[in-house]
């Protein structure tokens, strides 16, 4: 789930049930797991470098860049 995402969702229910209990609510399960999840730092994707390709022969290294484009685009 993207931050923006979470950050959406946590308004959209802190704002849902203003008028309610919040307590009574299993509402407030979901609001504490997304403000812990948007306390979280962001995490920047770290890829492979051209040292660590550098040490694959051909056709490895195209392997290896489809790999790693698979898995950025898994992560973001």
């Amino acid at each position: 789930m993207s931050r923006e995402a979470m950050e959406m969702a946590l308004d959209a229910l802190e704002n849902s049930h203003a008028n309610e209990p919040i307590w009574k609510t299993p509402i407030k399960q979901a609001i504490e797991a997304l403000r812990t999840a948007l306390a979280q730092p962001e995490k920047e994707w770290v890829g492979l470098t051209e040292n660590d390709f550098a040490i694959w022969r051909e056709p490895a290294i195209g392997i290896l860049r489809w790999a790693e484009a698979t898995l950025k685009e898994k992560n973001t």
